[in-house]
């Protein structure tokens, strides 16, 4: 849109006038091909109407690009304008009506004596008493004269426009709830996304450091990967199941009892929660199989530096070492209470015949599996020795090493006579490299 014709006090020359709005240029610019010069909001309202082609509207030539034309600019800049609500008064021509109903104008009779260049009306009308301005008060579509504004905004026009500005309130707070709710939920999914890599790469140090220093305690232990999606190498890892020996000279000799480990999202630090399959026959196993241990307490035994095969000796020892001071089987105490420490044992021989002699994943495993997780068929170590022949390397395999004798201390056997294997290792504790040497018990 260009500016109004009436406003100059002498009239414009043609060479000033748009050939697309008929009023005289306004920010003209020229075409680069044929150099026809026009308003620039007209040829920009222009482009988006044509779809491919776009031709000068005075020759028809194809262009693409236009400049400003700065001379035409200074020439009608330097012209002699009066201020448009003295044109309303004066006259109603086409143009004039055109630029009312988008600038609005003031009511006809009202007489502004300004005259200037027409390159500072902008800053005139910005000011002039007589001109038609709308209501700045969101929602009011009000339009008076600037001089007669105060009074809009004054008396009854006060209760009124209050009411318009709570809803522009409740509009705004409601504006701002829905954006603090999708950044509230942006940074939720950010964070979960942290800390499910750091879970992941908490789950990889355990099976490198697994696959690089297993220990020689754990030597038929047996770790297989949970993945979040089947059939995909390089799904997440949800969870690591292990497949745990029962120790040697003890009750549960010969099986092979599976647990699942999971480490909580949020704080890596707390201990991993570890289950053996529900209603496991221990005195120290909640009804949902959790495992209760003083070790894996986050208020009582638990380190945040313990490691993933010290947390794997530990359950191997909590199976033949029961706490019957702190119980979380009901069953499994009251049988201890009421009939001795025998008819317990005979019982955990039984439970061990549930998990010895099974062929791939126990049964019970797969009620573990949340969704679409899926374990792995092979554990890691196999993972990596068929990796390597794949490769065309060779592994030598690790000599299995017998557990160490017991040794007499303070005139007794560790745990009070007890035999098993766990306490033979239990002689000593890992050094750097998760190897066993001389030193203070892990039981």
């Amino acid at each position: 849109m260009g500016i109004a014709v009436d406003i100059f006090i002498s009239s414009p020359p043609d060479s000033c006038i748009c050939a697309i709005c008929h009023d005289v240029l306004r920010d003209a610019v020229s075409i680069k091909e044929c150099g026809h010069t026009f308003c620039e909001g007209c040829v920009v309202r222009l482009l988006p109407n044509e779809a491919d082609d776009v031709s000068c509207p005075s020759c028809r030539v194809e262009f693409t690009d236009t400049i400003p034309s700065l001379i035409v600019r200074d020439l009608i800049g330097s012209m002699e304008v009066k201020c448009s609500s003295t044109a309303e008064a004066n006259d109603s021509n086409e143009s004039t009506k055109r630029q009312k109903g988008n600038a609005g104008q003031a009511v006809s009779g009202e007489i502004c004596s300004w005259t200037g260049k027409c390159e500072d009306l902008a800053k005139h009308e910005d000011v002039c008493e007589l001109k038609v301005t709308c209501c700045n008060i969101e929602g009011c579509n009000h339009q008076c004269r600037r001089k007669d504004m105060s009074k809009h905004l004054s008396g009854e026009g006060v209760v009124y426009h209050m009411n318009l500005m709570k809803q522009s309130f409740a509009t705004i707070i409601s504006s701002y709830d829905e954006k603090l709710k999708s950044e509230r939920e942006g940074f939720e999914r950010r964070m979960a996304e942290l800390e499910s890599r750091d879970i992941q790469m908490r789950y990889a140090n355990d099976c490198r450091e697994w696959i690089e220093y297993k220990p020689d305690a754990l030597y038929d232990v047996l770790i297989f990967k949970i993945r979040e999606k089947p059939r995909c190498a390089n799904a997440r890892i949800s969870g690591l199941v292990c497949y745990i020996p029962g120790p040697s000279n003890s009750p549960w000799e010969g099986a092979m009892i599976p647990m699942i480990l999971r480490y909580s999202s949020g704080d890596l630090m707390r201990p991993p929660k570890c289950k053996v399959p529900a209603e496991f026959f221990h005195a120290n196993a909640y009804p949902s199989g959790t495992v209760c241990v003083s070790t894996l307490n986050e208020e009582e035994g638990w380190r945040s530096d313990m490691t993933f095969p010290e947390i794997l000796f530990t359950v191997q020892a909590w199976l033949s070492h029961p706490n019957f001071n702190s119980p979380a089987s009901s069953s499994a105490y009251n049988l201890y209470a009421r009939e001795g420490v025998d008819k317990y044992r005979e019982r955990v021989r039984e439970e061990a015949k549930m998990y010895s002699n099974y062929i791939g994943h126990h049964p019970k495993v797969r009620t573990w599996l949340i969704g679409q997780e899926q374990i792995d068929e092979t554990d890691i170590m196999k993972q990596v020795e068929e990796v390597a022949v794949h490769n065309g390397c060779e592994l030598i395999p690790q000599p299995r090493k017998s557990p160490p004798e017991i040794v007499e201390r303070n005139g007794r056997v560790p745990a009070e006579g007890c035999m098993c294997s766990c306490c033979a290792w239990g002689q000593k504790f890992w050094d750097e490299k998760k190897k066993m040497r001389d030193g203070c018990t892990l039981l």
